[in-house]
């Protein structure tokens, strides 16, 4: 049986309250396991259509759709709204948690821009991408936490 080196002490108080060691090395831990699932979520869900993953086939945004549009103000609420709409799914993250801008750079080209902050969490999650809709081909996947 193998041991994962990043795993969490958990216990209960009096109070049958979870707790954890007192010295918040395990919270840290958490912290940071967590911020690292809610990254790669983020990323796989802004990234994919519908479709592309077999065990999960309505997963993902799909700004496949966009592709052709050029930048206006009705495409930039629609792409904040399905982002939205991905990320909140099965109660995923909760949309008070979650922050979603889409920057437009160029006729066609966009930064959808997601930053997750939680009560648990020390720091914001910050997950961008970039998007040209005239071929629909990311243009870079970026993620940053910052404090």
């Amino acid at each position: 049986m193998r041991l994962l080196k990043d795993t969490v002490d958990l216990g209960f108080s009096d109070d049958m309250d979870f707790i954890f060691d007192p010295n918040e090395e395990d919270m840290d831990i958490a912290n940071e396991l967590n911020a690292t699932v809610s990254t790669q979520t983020i990323i796989k869900r802004l990234v994919s259509s519908p479709g592309d993953w077999k065990l999960q086939p309505d997963c993902g945004v799909g700004l496949g759709r966009f592709k052709g549009y050029n930048i206006d103000e009705d495409i930039i609420s629609m792409i904040k709204s399905f982002v939205l709409d991905e990320l909140t799914r099965g109660l995923t993250f909760d949309p008070r948690d979650l922050r979603i801008k889409v920057i437009p750079l160029t006729k066609t080209q966009v930064t959808v821009l997601v930053v997750l902050k939680t009560s648990y969490m020390k720091k914001p999650v910050i997950v961008s991408t970039g998007l040209s809709l005239d071929s629909f081909t990311p243009i870079f996947d970026k993620q940053n936490r910052i404090g």
